[in-house]
């Protein structure tokens, strides 16, 4: 971070560019740059230094100014604050004698999350099926929820009719050589069903049916592929080409701003569909395990394809299950 660009706007500037100074890497002055940034207004308002702000001020900045949304983002907040005001203390800048944020509980850090809805049950899914009018667009939810995503979403827009198996009720993924890369059991008869119906589809009616009245037409064509998500003829391309990974965000995008999906806006990213099945699978091994661990985890990584990391327990917990499944009940 260069120095003139936060120079304007710290509070107690020499102290901050001081403690700035002590980090040859420039990411980490990056990370504790923008929060001295964020924490100039209310140091104003109270005159005083971050690392001078008692224990429910330190609260209120993190709650009301930089509301973190996971619990990832909330340590790592905490880690860099409590980090400063060490820093003064032993400096003697501070006018603590100790850390009123020292060795924190991890439910205390935990507490500073913002809840915000990321996540959706089934129940959820199914409600959002309810909303949509095109068999396109519920077949990329279903998709996401099994894990059928890969990088730029090629396993999705390069899935062909023939790689569904309803009599088996699975799909097979295909690498770019046409080597069968990994099969997938669906969940359920819905991925098989919607990948059926989609393929059908030849019509696509824009905006889930609430195009303006200043819309030149309220749908599209759609070409006749072997591919299950089509692309709009209009487009003057092959029908033997696949769509690509901005058709599937932007009809996301589309669905995200639909009035009877409001709720589920924060859901509604790739990320968040794919979580939210990665989630019913753990709910499934919870059940059937009476845990949720390490192993459980390891297999819902496996079922999709993802590599194994531990912050995943933010969202692949008990806590999480239960909040989504709150009649879930263990035998």
């Amino acid at each position: 971070m260069h120095q003139h660009r936060i120079d304007a706007i710290l509070y107690n500037k020499p102290v901050k560019i001081q403690y700035l100074d002590r980090y040859d890497n420039e990411d980490t002055k990056e990370v504790y740059g923008r929060i001295f940034k964020k924490s100039a207004m209310l140091e104003q308002q109270y005159q005083k230094d971050l690392c001078d702000f008692t224990e429910e001020q330190l609260k209120e900045f993190v709650i009301n100014v930089l509301q973190p949304k996971t619990k990832e983002s909330s340590r790592s907040i905490y880690s860099t604050i409590s980090s400063y005001i060490e820093w003064a203390i032993q400096s003697k800048l501070s006018i603590h004698e100790v850390n009123p944020w020292k060795k924190r509980s991890t439910a205390y850090i935990y507490s500073l999350v913002i809840p915000v809805k990321n996540y959706m049950s089934f129940e959820e899914k199914q409600y959002i099926f309810e909303a949509l009018v095109n068999a396109q667009d519920k077949f990329i939810v279903e998709a996401l929820w099994n894990g059928i995503q890969g990088e730029k979403l090629m396993e999705l827009v390069t899935l062909k009719i023939e790689h569904v198996h309803p009599e088996e009720n699975k799909v097979t993924i295909y690498d770019e050589q046409g080597q069968v890369k990994r099969e997938i059991i669906a969940f359920d008869d819905q991925l098989c069903t919607y990948a059926l119906m989609a393929n059908e589809q030849r019509i696509y009616v824009k905006r889930n049916g609430q195009c303006s009245e200043n819309a030149i037409s309220d749908s599209a064509d759609l070409v006749e592929s072997s591919y299950i998500l089509k692309h709009s003829n209009t487009k003057h391309r092959g029908a033997r080409t696949f769509t690509t990974h901005y058709t599937v965000y932007n009809r996301i995008e589309m669905l995200r701003s639909l009035s009877e999906l409001e709720k589920l806006a924060k859901v509604l990213v790739t990320k968040n569909i794919v979580r939210s099945g990665m989630i019913y699978h753990a709910m499934q091994l919870y059940l059937r395990d009476g845990e949720l661990e390490r192993a459980q985890i390891q297999e819902v990584c496996e079922r999709f394809n993802v590599r194994f990391k531990w912050s995943m327990k933010d969202f692949l917990n008990v806590e999480m299950i239960h909040s989504l499944y709150p009649d879930l009940k263990l035998e």
